[in-house]
């Protein structure tokens, strides 16, 4: 690990180990998803395992860390334990987007077309505000060979994303298998490098499976994992505290930063 990297984590861990013993309920479940995200984000992924198990044996409920579970097992590349966890995950919390597109793609990476395009069917019949299903079902459409869904889709998705100019690769698949030969080489006129994004406010970029997390309002593409910058990484570590309601962690982090 870098040198920065490798501090902060050793840092975090004598927290961890100094406070864990003294916290109940909430905070210690909290402790093990935080500490589990910081070995995550460090690659350690079979530690990071044992701190999410706990946090979900603690509170099996809490579809926040059956998703972080699910996350780490498909950083760990075991997508059958993956895809059990993203199930239950979604089952618990409908509406989280990242989720959903977890298991979509990995439904689709195992041509499981027909279950991959339910459940952003699902979400799209709810929510029409976010390039990243339109686009996901676009890839999943053009897999079926519906090239019409494919480019009305990816159109949407470009719609809400333009700068996610990756799409138009999609775009010239979608038009050349409708036989529309002028629309393709138009489209790849215009291929580009920005991905799609999206936020992930309870992993945080730490896992970035599908490479297009992005913080809120921000630019698509990655979010850096390891930022170099001990201000950017105070800030991420806030952010990630909020997103288990572990405010005075998030406040001690923000100041940190100032």
């Amino acid at each position: 690990l870098p040198q920065a990297q490798a501090g902060q984590l050793r840092k975090d861990r004598a927290e961890f180990d100094r406070q864990v013993t003294q916290l109940v309920g909430d905070r210690l479940v909290e402790s093990f998803a935080l500490i589990g995200i910081d070995y995550a984000a460090a690659g350690l992924f079979d530690v990071a395992r044992v701190a999410f198990e706990n946090a979900v044996a603690l509170q099996p409920n809490d579809g926040r860390w059956v998703y972080l579970e699910a996350a780490n097992a498909q950083a760990r590349k075991d997508n059958a334990v993956a895809t059990t966890l993203y199930q239950r995950a979604v089952s618990l919390l409908p509406d989280y987007l990242p989720a959903r597109l977890s298991l979509a793609r990995l439904y689709l990476a195992a041509n499981d077309v027909a279950a991959a395009r339910k459940l952003l069917d699902d979400w799209l019949a709810r929510h029409q505000d976010q390039a990243a299903p339109y686009a996901l079902r676009a890839q999943v459409a053009l897999t079926a060979k519906d090239y019409r869904t494919a480019l009305a889709d990816v159109d949407a998705a470009l719609k809400l994303q333009p700068q996610a100019t990756s799409l138009y690769e999609l775009r010239a698949k979608a038009a050349e298998g409708a036989g529309d030969t002028a629309a393709a080489q138009a489209a790849r006129a215009r291929i580009g490098k920005g991905v799609v994004a999206f936020f992930d406010p309870i992993a945080q970029g730490q896992f970035d499976l599908a490479g297009t997390s992005a913080a809120p309002d921000g630019p698509a593409g990655k979010v850096p994992a390891t930022p170099a910058d001990p201000f950017v990484a105070d800030l991420e570590a806030a952010t990630r505290s909020v997103a288990v309601a572990d405010f005075a962690k998030a406040r001690a982090s923000l100041d940190d930063a100032l």
